[in-house]
């Protein structure tokens, strides 16, 4: 079992003692884990994204279940694989009964009247820094699914790359440009949540609830149709 993945078994566990809760959103899966992460992996800059990554092998795997409304279902995290020192970490955790909210906040360093900040990574589940930057240029940044360009400074536009075919475990998907798409930040999560399906042949957009996408995906470099077929019929075939 990977390190990252025991990690993330460990956050989902202290969190599910800590509040009693089997279901959990996106944003406190991020408050439970990144405190342990950050100490494991310090030279990791892209670990929200590494979660996601993980999250989706723990739901292949039957551990966790993604819901309808952005949540997860913990009912089959498997427990038995965590180390003893995380069990009892764990345990600590469910004795202090911390909220989710409290370990972010613990985590950033704030007292718990101050407002919470949430800082996102650009580059999400990529391997290959440079292929990103030269496919971001070739778009301007421009999300191929909906034209949309977003900004995170006054002089600094803000785009997202996605592999189609998942990077890891099971999927093994290649870092390559073909399994690449620039996005905007909202496509992305609709792509990793299956909301959205492109025809590998003539690149005709679905979307399971956004009328406002482009009947046809924009291409300026080639899209993989081996990559887009994989992603209808292995994450988005039960959502679109």
């Amino acid at each position: 079992m990977s390190k990252w993945r025991a990690v993330v078994r460990q956050g989902l566990a202290a969190y599910r003692a800590r509040t009693g809760r089997d279901v959990i959103r996106l944003s406190e899966v991020y408050d439970a884990v990144l405190p342990l992460s950050r100490q494991e992996f310090p030279d990791n800059h892209n670990q929200e994204a590494k979660i996601r990554q993980v999250l989706q092998q723990l739901r292949d795997d039957g551990e966790v279940d993604f819901l309808d409304d952005g949540e997860y279902a913990l009912d089959g995290l498997d427990e038995a694989n965590l180390s003893a020192e995380a069990k009892a970490a764990v345990d600590e955790a469910a004795d202090r009964n911390e909220t989710a909210e409290q370990v972010r906040q613990q985590a950033d360093g704030r007292g718990s009247d101050e407002p919470a900040r949430t800082q996102r990574v650009v580059d999400e589940l990529v391997r290959d820094d440079t292929l990103v930057r030269k496919l971001k240029s070739l778009y301007d940044s421009t999300c191929q699914l909906c034209g949309a360009q977003r900004r995170q400074g006054p002089d600094t536009l803000y785009a997202e790359c996605h592999h189609v075919k998942p990077l890891g475990d099971p999927h093994r998907g290649p870092d390559t440009k073909p399994n690449l798409l620039v996005l905007c930040p909202n496509h992305h999560v609709d792509f990793d949540y299956g909301m959205v399906r492109v025809d590998p042949r003539s690149l005709a957009v679905t979307h399971a609830y956004d009328s406002t996408v482009h009947a046809e995906l924009e291409t300026r470099h080639e899209v993989g149709g081996t990559y887009l077929q994989y992603h209808n019929t292995t994450i988005g075939h039960q959502r679109v």
